[in-house]
């Protein structure tokens, strides 16, 4: 980055700068992007793992919780209240066959997480998935009796369909339904929108799915780094920004810095604005993401990181 006079840079500029970077790591640039970043004093991290890119998030002090199908940090509480949503649906009729069953779901204007979802008494299905809305797995668990409880916490997205599935691991079973069907059958925090019979979206039945226990609960979190770099002179100031992060309600995103290393923290400093750095001066980066909320509706969601320090 090139200061004229001695000036702070324009904000905008920055950030332009910063998320054109971002997309290019995205698009499998990385390697090439790293090299050029790391010359100017800049990084960009994408989240790939719980740990980050190269081990740069610091696990034992991330209070955040990291979700491994969407690569995400969110400031998920818990020890939050269960809900369950429940269809209301009674199934009074029941036929054999091979595919997966259920009910599509959409998720209302908060994430939530998934712990367990249950079937029908009389249905045989040995297995209990949860599907993208393209169908795709992505995860599943075993029933114990009627209920599925998969490994760990699933989030779903805000405004996202998903589908809850059943089969026999492609053997025939019995799937209950119903052609009494009034959709969409509304809950408190996700509504059921249609059936999945043998694998297909069918508005005409609805199929299987007895309901599911979720969890809605945010409280403030952080996403604490590990040593990002070290600049040859002392860092004076910071621009941070995020690509892809998300936040509801009263739920917010900001940040602390260190240049010692952890010793002293600037703290506190907004996204998207050139910063000055006041705590003690030093060459050493880390950094402290703030993902700021409580309650049931005040949620935070981190994606990727992107920082220039002069």
């Amino acid at each position: 980055m090139v200061i004229k006079n001695g000036s702070l840079p324009d904000a905008n500029d920055v950030q332009k700068t910063i998320q054109a970077f971002l997309e290019e790591s995205i698009q499998n640039k990385k390697n090439d992007l790293s090299n050029y970043l790391t010359r100017n004093y800049s990084y960009v991290e994408t989240l790939n793992a719980s740990t980050g890119d190269n081990t740069t998030i610091d696990t034992g002090n991330t209070t955040a919780t990291f979700t491994i199908t969407d690569k995400k940090y969110y400031n998920y509480d818990s020890t939050a209240s269960t809900t369950a949503e429940n269809t209301g649906i009674t199934y009074d009729s029941g036929g054999t066959i091979s595919l997966k069953s259920g009910l599509k779901i959409l998720t209302g204007t908060k994430p939530v997480a998934l712990i367990s979802f249950t079937k029908d008494g009389s249905t045989t299905a040995t297995t209990g998935y949860l599907l993208d809305s393209g169908k795709n797995v992505v995860t599943s668990a075993a029933f114990s009796g009627n209920t599925c409880t998969f490994s760990s916490v699933q989030f779903l997205d805000a405004n996202t369909y998903y589908y809850l599935a059943v089969d026999d691991g492609g053997s025939n079973y019995t799937s209950r339904y119903t052609t009494s069907v009034s959709y969409p059958y509304a809950g408190t925090y996700l509504s059921y929108t249609t059936s999945l019979t043998n694998n297909a979206d069918n508005a005409s039945q609805a199929n299987d799915i007895a309901g599911c226990v979720i969890r809605v609960g945010f409280t403030n979190k952080i996403v604490q780094t590990n040593l990002l770099l070290t600049a040859p002179a002392n860092i004076t100031s910071i621009f941070v920004t995020c690509l892809n992060n998300s936040t509801g309600g009263s739920g917010s995103i900001n940040y602390d810095v260190s240049v010692d290393n952890g010793s002293t923290w600037t703290t506190g400093l907004s996204l998207n604005t050139c910063n000055s750095i006041t705590s003690t001066a030093g060459t050493q980066l880390k950094l402290k993401i703030n993902l700021n909320g409580s309650g049931t509706a005040n949620f935070a969601i981190l994606k990727y990181i992107g920082i220039e320090v002069w």
